[in-house]
């Protein structure tokens, strides 16, 4: 990317990143010691926490099935550290 073209970003506020997957993995860590558990309500403030939970979730599927995925090892291994629960209640009865 040419210098003038950062120069016209800049100028208009460009957010040049965003909230990462390891920001999200705080966030729930955070959820958990505050909470006790990784049920985030529906009406909870951080909006973008329970889709992320999901995500994370069909990922680790998609992983199991062979299929491609974004989710690593050390990233299972960060939210196996937390205690975090790969199927919800709903999961095991359908799956």
């Amino acid at each position: 990317m040419t210098d003038e073209r950062v120069a016209k970003l800049a100028r208009i506020n460009f957010v040049w990143e965003v909230n990462t997957w390891k920001e999200r993995f705080e966030e729930l860590k955070q959820f958990k010691e505050q909470n006790g558990n990784f049920l985030v309500p529906t009406e909870y403030n951080n909006k973008q926490l329970r889709p992320w939970i999901s995500t994370q979730r069909s990922h680790y599927r998609f992983l199991q099935e062979g299929k491609p995925t974004q989710l690593t090892q050390p990233r299972i291994d960060l939210l196996n550290g937390i205690g975090f629960p790969w199927k919800t209640k709903e999961d095991w009865q359908t799956r």
